[in-house]
């Protein structure tokens, strides 16, 4: 079992290495031919030790404070355009997603309308799974998006609904109409709301994108 030192056993051994080596001094010099000449020598020395030692740590600090300040900014520099590229994939999903939108509006105007246009939401789904919407850290920004994709998901599940009633054979004429009906109700009801909310959610990409483009011109 290894040995504990004590306080006071280490301010014993320091003493004692301390008397040793005022000894060993003393007595090389009485034995040297000039003993002047090496206290000269070792008062030199340890006047270089004693600078030379805390100028060598400072210099040491200073460069690794400067590589982490390097590295940092690198790092930072990397995480800005790692975010500027989820973002710019978003705003193309999104600006895809209104187009998708402003079809349905204009389909939706005709009662007999039954078409099923999938509008892409698999981006924003992929980025939610994967854990790359971490790297956005606006709260704002990741609200917005969430409400403009929550609105492109919902315009899919109504489409998938004019698709599975008109699919289903069982119905009757009357309930068949009377379904399509209250499905072409609601798209109407949201259509518009929904343009807006995903209309914002692509302007906010942009502006974020655009000011991250103006960080890197030159001032």
């Amino acid at each position: 079992m290894p040995t504990i030192m004590t306080p006071a056993m280490k301010k014993n051994l320091f003493a004692a290495l301390f008397f040793f080596s005022i000894s060993f001094c003393l007595a090389y010099s009485l034995l040297t031919s000039d003993p002047w000449d090496f206290w000269n020598n070792l008062v030199a020395t340890l006047i270089g030790i004693a600078i030379g030692i805390p100028v060598g740590l400072f210099v040491n600090r200073r460069q690794t404070e400067q590589e982490e300040e390097k590295r940092s900014r690198i790092e930072g520099e990397q995480r800005k355009k790692h975010v500027t590229k989820i973002i710019s994939l978003l705003q193309s999903e999104l600006s895809e997603g209104l187009r998708g939108l402003r079809r349905i509006r204009d389909r939706s105007r005709i009662d007999t309308w039954i078409e099923f246009d999938p509008i892409k939401v698999e981006l924003w789904q992929a980025f939610s799974d994967g854990g790359e919407l971490q790297w956005i850290d606006d709260p704002d920004l990741l609200n917005t998006l969430a409400a403009a994709y929550h609105h492109l998901s919902l315009h899919n599940v109504y489409q998938k609904s004019l698709l599975d009633v008109r699919c289903n054979s069982a119905f009757s004429s009357d309930v068949y109409k009377e379904a399509i009906t209250a499905i072409h109700s609601r798209i109407k009801d949201r259509i518009e709301e929904s343009i807006k909310v995903v209309e914002a959610g692509e302007q906010s990409c942009g502006r974020l994108i655009e000011g991250g483009q103006k960080e890197k011109q030159p001032i």
